[in-house]
């Protein structure tokens, strides 16, 4: 079901913005699932480069 839901928020993502491409990330994106799940075709999206980690970051660069 989650696959489900995230592909309709991609597809109304594409329809209201008409992004170039659509970056996702997040701690779940690195399950090997993930790729299998996503209906766009594979160069309307990528995934994060930091993933999980982007939050711890960020908030290194700001103490800096």
């Amino acid at each position: 079901i989650y696959g489900e839901w995230l592909n309709l928020f991609l597809e109304k993502i594409e329809k209201d913005i008409h992004p170039n491409l659509i970056i996702l990330g997040g701690g779940l994106m690195e399950a090997p699932m993930m790729k299998k799940l996503i209906a766009l075709p594979e160069e309307r999206y990528i995934f994060a480069q930091l993933g999980n980690r982007a939050g711890v970051v960020g908030a290194s660069l700001l103490s800096e």
